[in-house]
């Protein structure tokens, strides 16, 4: 059985799929899975430890942006999924994935209606409920039972030269954000970060749109930025503890078995947090309201119990 889930954007979501994903490979033992994303989380392939067999990676921007050749490129690409799966997973809930899973034409649609107006393009709906944390939305979508917290794996050949003190553990601060309201300051960050200097390596971790700040970090911070999704979670696995804002790095952090300490504005631990047994989140709204002792107050909690 050839599967296709569509999830495209949200690397936290992708991460938070993978337990549903191998609970399909696991009730069809000779299915393959390919996910349809956004070119920007393609690498989840190489780190989703065999579960996602094959990657459709689409340029979202190409329409945001109107780029007419890259549009049709990628209207192409999309025409070319006809009829190569028996089955499509609409784990977005999107229009846009609404109608991408009609356009495979595969045998059986399912999604999770948000809408009225997209249940023409299913064969299956589910409910789309957002009244239980993410992951278990999305095995309900597959309808089977999740299989366990989500994992992934760096494949052996990765490797990146980090100037750590083996002598010292090691804390991540992952300063980026997908919205502004939700990012904590570069300057708390950078407060947070120079309170845990004398004792450990500090790696600080910089998105695209936060690059603006790596001169705000002297070189005592080892800085983080411009790698591929592959290489940032290797970086990542060498953390002791990793503190974010909820976005995407940080579940990658969960799925590598680092302790978390996730800072939330509008969003709900129970809800989206990380699925690690060795976690502490904070939610302020706005976040600019969380102190940096109380985040070091979190963060030593878990160190003590690291």
């Amino acid at each position: 059985m050839n599967i296709l889930a569509i999830r495209y954007s949200g690397l936290g979501d992708i991460v938070m799929l993978l337990p549903t994903l191998k609970a399909l490979k696991k009730r069809h033992p000779d299915s393959k899975v390919t996910l349809l994303c956004d070119k920007t989380n393609a690498q989840i392939k190489e780190l989703s430890c065999g579960i996602i067999d094959d990657v459709v990676a689409l340029d979202r921007n190409a329409f945001r942006q109107k780029r007419v050749t890259d549009m049709l490129r990628e209207i192409k690409k999309i025409i070319s999924l006809r009829g190569k799966y028996d089955v499509v997973y609409d784990f977005q809930s999107f229009g846009e994935t609404a109608m991408l899973a009609w356009l495979v034409g595969a045998k059986e649609r399912i999604g999770a209606l948000k809408k009225e107006k997209y249940r023409k393009f299913y064969t299956k709906l589910r409910p789309y409920d957002t009244s239980i944390h993410r992951s278990k939305h999305f095995a309900r979508i597959a309808e089977v039972e999740m299989e366990g917290a989500p994992e992934v794996c760096i494949p052996k050949n990765v490797t990146l030269s980090l100037p750590l003190q083996s002598s010292k553990k090691t804390i991540g601060l992952n300063i980026g954000s997908t919205q502004e309201s939700r990012r904590w300051s570069e300057e708390n960050f950078k407060k947070l970060g120079e309170y845990f200097l004398s004792h450990y390596n500090v790696m600080v971790f910089f998105g695209p749109l936060e690059k603006r700040f790596l001169t705000s970090f002297d070189d005592r911070f080892i800085k983080i930025y411009d790698q591929d999704l592959v290489h940032l979670a290797y970086a990542i696995k060498q953390c002791d503890l990793f503190i974010s804002n909820d976005t995407g790095p940080v579940h990658l952090a969960a799925a590598l078995h680092v302790p978390t300490v996730t800072l939330f504005s509008t969003g709900e631990d129970w809800q989206v947090g990380c699925m690690n047994e060795k976690k502490e989140f904070i939610r302020k709204n706005p976040i600019s309201a969380i102190t940096v002792e109380e985040v070091i107050e979190k963060s030593e909690r878990l160190l003590d119990i690291a």
